[in-house]
């Protein structure tokens, strides 16, 4: 149920198992923080490329939706 830790000092303490299991629970939750605070585009070349990919996308669809309007007014 407890286990030796040395300590910094002198002696050693003792540590239960529900402080062993917050503690590695407490690591797990940062390194998942960490995981979710990466950048996507963390270069300036990377936004540009999205940037342009997305207008290019936009244009395409714009073109696509006016062509239907076309059809739907010419009916």
């Amino acid at each position: 149920m407890y286990k030796a830790v040395k300590m910094l000092g002198s002696g050693v303490g003792v540590v239960s198992k529900q402080f062993q299991r917050s503690r590695q629970a407490s690591k797990w939750n940062q390194t998942a923080k960490k995981e979710g605070k990466e950048k996507q585009d963390f270069y300036a070349f990377q936004k540009v490329e999205k940037q342009h990919s997305e207008l290019t996308n936009l244009k395409a669809t714009w073109a696509e939706d006016k062509a239907k309007v076309e059809a739907l007014k010419a009916s």
